[in-house]
This record gives C-alpha cells, sequence and structure tokens, in this order.
C-alpha cells in the first residue's frame, strides 16, 4: 500500500505541473584547434534551441546551430567553412539561475566556400550556461566534432577532429 501511494504521489506530482516549450536563440563566437592540420579553428555561430522542460528542472530538445568558420593550418593558407549541425540535447536547469547541457551532434556537416570539400561525421558538446539579466543567459559550451566522411566516402585514415570552445549569448523563452 505504501509502494502504490508513493507511486501515486510521484505520478501526480510530475502531471499536475504543465510542461513548457522552451525557445532559446543564440549567438556567439567559437575558437579551438583542428588535430588533422595542427592548426586553429575561429568564427562565428549561431542557432536555435527548442526542447521541451519537465516540471523537475530537466529539459530535453534539439539543438540547430549554424556556423561561419576559419581554418588556418600551421602549414599556411585560410579555407573559410560554412558549418551545420542537428544536436539531440538533454539539461537542466539548476534554482540558482545556472543552465547545464549535454548535447549529440548526430547530423554534423563542414563545407567549404571556396573548393569541393565537404565533411561529415558526428559531436558532441558540453554546456553551462549563468543567467545574467532576466530574460539573457551567457554561455560557455566545450566542443569536440569528428569527421568519418569526405566528399561521399569514408575516410580510411585517421579522422579529422576539431576540439573547441563556444562562447555565446542566448534568450531563453
Amino acid at each position: 500500500m505504501k509502494k502504490a501511494l508513493v507511486l501515486f504521489f510521484a505520478f501526480f506530482a510530475f502531471n499536475s505541473v504543465s510542461y513548457a516549450l522552451l525557445i532559446e536563440p543564440y549567438v556567439g563566437a567559437e575558437s579551438g584547434t583542428t588535430k588533422y592540420s595542427d592548426g586553429t579553428l575561429a568564427g562565428s555561430q549561431y542557432g536555435l534551441r527548442l526542447a521541451y522542460e519537465a516540471p523537475v528542472f530537466f529539459w530535453g530538445g534539439l539543438d540547430l546551430t549554424s556556423a561561419n568558420v576559419t581554418s588556418k593550418p600551421t602549414a599556411g593558407g585560410e579555407v573559410e567553412y560554412k558549418k551545420s549541425t542537428v544536436y539531440g540535447v538533454l539539461g537542466v536547469n539548476f534554482p540558482i539561475l545556472i543552465r547545464a547541457w549535454l548535447a549529440y551532434g548526430f547530423y554534423n556537416e563542414l563545407k567549404a566556400n571556396e573548393a569541393d570539400l565537404t565533411y561529415k561525421g558526428s559531436a558532441t558538446k558540453v554546456g553551462l550556461g549563468f543567467k545574467v539579466f532576466p530574460m539573457v543567459s551567457l554561455n560557455l559550451e566545450y566542443l569536440t566534432e569528428k569527421y568519418s566522411e569526405l566528399n561521399g566516402s569514408a575516410i580510411s585514415s585517421s579522422q579529422p577532429q576539431n576540439d573547441g570552445y563556444i562562447v555565446s549569448l542566448s534568450i531563453p523563452w
């Protein structure tokens, strides 16, 4: 009987509060290193997180990101890329104006603007957000991207990889 009452109250607690839709546009700057050309990668980024917020501070959904980045290998030269990523994201809102999330990019494409190069792979990122104003959040994310395809063919040698940081401002609604 006690177990039934605990389950009933747990069910009631989770269903008595409505779920909320999180819409969070953001804009930021990305900086990092490339493992395949021993260079740097930097640029601007913008995106949108769409998620459902549960009544117990958890949220989950999609993170759609687009970026314009420049790769500067140590060997010289410079390549401009357009990056598009779709993440599945899970997060938690702490009651002290701090948010944290973990995202897995199941679609990640890096396409060169000038050359005929298109890399495809996956990505992961971990983020931490701080509410600086009532409707503005300052976010810091660590990003790792691994590419397994080049122009539709599998990459047989060591996979290209980017590691970097993203600093962004968002407006979570």
